[in-house]
C-alpha cells in the first residue's frame, strides 16, 4: 500500500509535468523495489483534474510513457537469456502496476480532452444503439428498420428512392434542380448497402457514416463524404469525376471498384485498388490538386495516408483481405491485437478492454467466416493461450 505521502505528491506533480529529473527516477525506483502495491491508494483521475483545475498545465504524455519504457526495459535482459522464473513474475508485477500508472496520465489527457465522451472509449455506456438512420437534408432523422420494404421520402413529399431490407435504392429519373444530401448512418454491428443514382454501389461496414447526394446533377462532380468504411462499385461516367472526401484525403475515380477504411480513431486512411484506377490527394490544403500532387494507385496495391505526419505511402496487398468484411469475414494479416480489437468492437457492437499492455502490441494472424464473437475469443484462446470474460456486452482481455 502506497502510504507515502512523498511518492503520492510525485504523482500528482508527474501528472502536471513539473518532476524534475531526480524526482521522477525516485518514481522508478519506487515502482521497481516495491513487491506489493495497492492500485487504488494511487491518487485517481479526480484527484489530478483538481489539481488541473487549480492551475492547469499541459499533461505530459510522453513523459509517463517514458517511465513506463523504463520499467520494462528487462527487454533487453529477456532476449540476452538472462531471465529467471522469479523475475518474470516481478515483471509481471511490474506491467500491472505500470499499465495502471500510464493509464492514469492517459486518462488525464483524454478527461481534458472530453475524449471519453466519444465511442471510441471502451464502457457499457459507449457500446452503439442497433438502429440505422437516415438523416434527410432539413437535419429530420429516420430509423431504418432492416426488416421494412418502404418508399424513401423527401421533404416535399416526392418518392426519391426505395428501401428492401438492408438496402437503400436511389431513382435516377427524380427531378431536383439543386444538390440535396442524406447521410446515412450504420451502427457498430451492422452493414448495409447503398445504390446511389448514378447506379454506383457501396457497400457500408459497421461504424460508418455516409453523406451523399439524392441525386446528381449534370455539370456537378459526384461527390460523397465518408466517415468509416466502405468498397465502392463506382459507375463509368468520364464526364462526371467521382470523389469520395474523407478528413485530410480524397479519392478520385472515374469508375472503378475500391475499399477505403478512414475510421477516425485509425492512424491511416487505407484505400485498396480491385479494378480500374484511382488517385488520392491530401485535402486540406489542396483545392485544385494538379497531376504532380495526387498519388495514383493500380490495382493490387494500397494508398496509406498519415493522419498525422499527412503522408502518403503506397504498397501492393492482397485486396482480398481488405475486401472479404462485405461476405461477412474476419481476415487479420500482420495485424496488432489491439487493432484486431477495434474491428471486433465494430463487428460484434461490444466494448473490449484489455489489461495487459505487452499483449495488445503482439502481431497476429487469423481468419473467420461469419461467426460469433464466442467462436472467436475461444479461437484466440486455444490458439495463442489468451484468456477473456464476457459479461453481456463487455469483454475483458486478462
Amino acid at each position: 500500500m502506497i502510504k507515502d505521502s512523498h511518492i503520492r505528491y510525485l504523482l500528482k506533480k508527474h501528472a502536471l509535468n513539473t518532476c524534475s529529473r531526480e524526482e521522477k527516477e525516485v518514481l522508478i525506483d519506487f515502482f521497481k523495489n516495491n513487491s506489493v502495491l495497492d492500485i487504488e491508494s494511487i491518487p485517481s483521475v479526480e484527484e489530478i483534474n483538481e489539481l488541473l483545475d487549480e492551475g492547469f498545465q499541459e499533461i505530459d504524455e510522453d513523459a509517463s510513457l517514458h517511465i513506463y519504457q523504463e520499467i520494462i526495459g528487462y527487454d533487453k535482459h529477456k532476449k540476452e537469456g538472462n531471465f529467471s522464473k522469479k523475475s518474470k513474475r516481478s515483471v509481471k508485477r511490474l506491467l500491472k502496476v505500470a499499465a495502471v500508472f500510464t493509464g492514469l496520465m492517459v486518462l488525464g489527457v483524454l478527461y481534458r480532452n472530453n475524449y471519453l465522451s466519444n465511442k471510441q472509449s471502451f464502457g457499457q455506456e459507449d457500446i452503439q444503439q442497433s438502429k440505422i438512420t437516415l438523416q434527410l437534408d432539413n437535419g429530420e432523422v429516420k430509423v431504418i428498420d432492416t426488416e421494412e420494404v418502404q418508399d424513401l421520402i423527401d421533404v416535399k413529399g416526392s418518392v426519391v428512392g426505395k428501401q428492401v431490407k438492408n438496402s437503400i435504392t436511389y431513382s435516377k429519373d427524380i427531378k431536383v434542380e439543386t444538390l440535396t444530401y442524406n447521410t446515412l448512418n450504420i451502427p457498430y454491428g451492422q452493414t448495409f448497402e447503398l445504390l446511389l443514382s448514378d447506379g454506383t454501389v457501396v457497400f457500408l461496414n459497421a461504424g460508418t457514416s455516409i453523406k451523399y447526394p439524392v441525386k446528381f446533377l449534370e455539370g456537378h462532380s459526384r461527390e460523397v463524404f465518408l466517415e468509416g468504411e466502405a468498397y465502392f462499385d463506382v459507375a463509368k461516367d468520364k464526364d462526371h469525376l467521382f470523389v469520395v472526401n474523407n478528413k485530410g484525403v480524397n479519392v478520385e475515380v472515374y469508375g472503378t471498384k475500391f475499399n477505403v477504411s478512414t475510421y477516425p480513431e485509425d492512424q491511416n486512411t487505407d484505400v485498396v485498388l480491385v479494378e480500374g484506377s484511382v488517385s488520392m490527394y491530401k485535402a486540406d490544403s489542396i483545392s485544385n490538386p494538379q497531376e504532380s500532387e495526387k498519388v495514383m494507385l493500380v490495382p493490387g496495391v494500397k494508398g496509406s495516408f498519415n493522419k498525422t505526419d499527412k503522408t502518403i505511402e503506397t504498397e501492393p496487398v492482397i485486396t482480398s483481405i481488405y475486401t472479404s468484411w462485405i461476405h461477412g469475414e474476419l481476415v487479420f494479416r500482420d495485424m496488432t491485437f489491439e487493432n484486431i480489437l477495434k474491428k471486433m468492437e465494430r463487428r460484434y457492437n461490444v466494448a473490449i478492454t484489455i489489461k495487459n499492455n505487452a499483449l495488445a502490441k503482439e502481431i497476429f494472424n487469423a481468419s473467420f467466416t461469419d461467426v460469433p464473437i464466442e467462436r472467436v475469443l475461444e479461437y484466440l484462446k486455444v490458439t495463442y493461450d489468451i484468456n477473456y470474460k464476457i459479461n453481456n456486452n463487455l469483454v475483458t482481455i486478462q
